[in-house]
């Protein structure tokens, strides 16, 4: 994806322009809710993109351990 589109690809109904026809379903909504819900979760997500080679996201998360 673009460096354009990969800056802002958190914001919501963010999609790339190319993409952006009557064949594609969707609403550009799905990174900016796992965004919010990682952050209410302590955790984070980054996002890395080459154009024509693909796209890798890294979730990162916390969690405590429970001994019983």
């Amino acid at each position: 994806m673009s460096n354009k589109v990969l800056k802002n690809i958190f914001e919501e109904f963010n999609r790339e322009e190319k993409y952006m026809d009557a064949s594609t379903s969707g609403m550009g909504l799905g990174l900016s809710i796992s965004k919010k819900l990682l952050d209410m979760m302590g955790g984070k997500i980054e996002c890395e993109s080459t154009v024509g080679k693909g796209t890798t996201f890294t979730i990162y998360l916390t969690q405590k351990i429970i001994e019983e």
